[in-house]
This record gives structure tokens, sequence and C-alpha cells, in this order.
């Protein structure tokens, strides 16, 4: 039986026991993409999309305590947020600039 729960502010944890990490990794992305497909009201005229960064950690590979795991799937996501964020960057940084850096 897998669990989804509220974590802390904006995180949450998905538990699935009998889920392999390339498993949960798919079920991140899939979440990622549904989030990230759906765009939301804020004004009468105005609308959002969000973006979401992901970490996924399994038992036993990177912990055997539940902290570990909490960790471990904290320092992926945190990797996840930045890589995301430096993407998001340079998709917006004219080519002449990121040329400069070759």
């Amino acid at each position: 039986m897998d669990i989804l729960t509220r974590y802390a502010g904006d995180e949450f944890v998905a538990i699935m026991p009998m889920a392999s990490s390339h498993m949960a990794a798919a079920v991140g992305e899939r979440i990622r993409n549904a989030v990230e497909s759906q765009k939301f009201a804020v004004l009468r005229d105005k609308s959002v999309q969000l973006g979401i960064s992901v970490g996924v950690a399994c038992f036993p590979d990177q912990g055997d305590t539940t902290e570990e795991l909490l960790t471990a799937a904290g320092r992926q996501m945190q990797r996840d947020k930045h890589s995301r964020k430096t993407q998001l960057h340079l998709a917006n940084t004219p080519v002449t600039t990121l040329d400069a850096f070759r």
C-alpha cells in the first residue's frame, strides 16, 4: 500500500514499500509532469504554472532508518532544484554569453 503525505511546509513524502528506485523515480517524474502541465488561475486574466523538485531515496541503498532516507531524499531534491534553476537560467541566457565560457 503506497502512502502520500504532507511532510513539512511545501514538502511531501511518498512511501512506496514495493517500489524499486527506478519505479520511484518514474512516479516522481509522473507527479512532476502532472503538476507542471497544469495552469492555475490567480486573477481574472492571469494564470501561473508551478515547478516542483523531486528527490528519491530507497531502503536500504540510501539508508536504513527513516531519518537517513529523508536526509538522502532531501539532498537529492536540493540537487534537482539547483539543476532545474540552472537549466532555466541557461535557457534564458543569450547564446553569445554562453559561448564566452567555452
